[in-house]
């Protein structure tokens, strides 16, 4: 949301939303119960005095409506009845945020956060949890961030300090890495990949995609593009099945 704000042009003397305004902003956006991006813009008119159409610079959608990071799962959080999401530290959740995105059953969530959350939430907010990532899946599947959580740490506080958009921050930090320089292996380190995976079903679909991949680069070199479609949501009970099938020796 902060690059979103960083890229906007508005009619004020610096052309550009000031620290303090930017932090009004996030402030509200966390806390408002509905919040699209036509109403966010209003929003911001009105701080600085001014009307929608004098703001510019904020992405559109296929529609030609405007379109902008709103924190909605964590406003949607806001509406569970047995953890209160403000009051929970930054690192829990982060934590909690990452666990939610990378699991989708129960079992997964259950595991995760009583690896990496020990202690934290008793078995009704774990259980309200589940239900909560089961309910909004929709929320959490549009779309991964390129940025480690060590790196989004070093950027939040320069997209306050400043009003350059991400790439620009990254390249005078000197975090852009060239291809040629970066890390690459010949073959995929399948325990590596799925170590923070706990829903085993999607866990085994991974090591499976990536033994088929390192056999088939042995076979016929590195690739230059590799494409794999994904289960859908509406799939992953009938996977679920597949997978205790196979478990117990059946036949498939």
């Amino acid at each position: 949301m902060l690059n979103d704000l960083n890229n906007l042009s508005v009619p004020t003397e610096t052309k550009k939303l000031s620290e303090e305004q930017k932090k009004t902003i996030i402030e509200y956006a966390k806390s408002a119960k509905t919040l699209g991006a036509s109403t966010l813009l209003k929003y911001i008119a009105k701080m600085i005095d001014a009307s929608v159409d004098q703001i510019h610079g904020y992405r559109v959608d296929v529609n030609n409506k405007p379109e902008m990071h709103t924190f909605e799962v964590y406003r949607k959080m806001q509406s569970l009845e047995t953890i209160s999401v403000g009051e929970l530290s930054r690192n829990v959740l982060d934590e909690l945020a990452h666990i939610l995105t990378l699991n989708t059953e129960r079992e997964g969530i259950e595991e995760a956060i009583n690896t990496k959350l020990m202690g934290v939430f008793s078995q009704d907010q774990v259980l309200e949890l589940v239900q909560f990532r089961k309910n909004n899946s929709s929320l959490f599947s549009k779309g991964w961030h390129n940025f480690s959580l060590k790196l989004m740490m070093e950027l939040i506080p320069e997209l306050y300090e400043t009003s350059e958009e991400q790439m620009t921050i990254l390249t005078r930090l000197g975090k852009q890495k060239n291809k040629e320089t970066s890390k690459r292996t010949k073959y995929i380190d399948e325990k590596e990949v799925t170590e923070e995976i706990y829903n085993p079903v999607v866990a085994k679909s991974v090591r499976q995609a990536i033994k088929i991949i390192n056999e088939a680069t042995k076979k016929y070199g590195i690739f230059d593009n590799i494409v794999i479609e994904m289960a859908r949501e509406n799939n992953e009970e009938d996977a679920k099945k597949d997978y205790i099938k196979t478990s117990k020796g059946k036949p498939r």
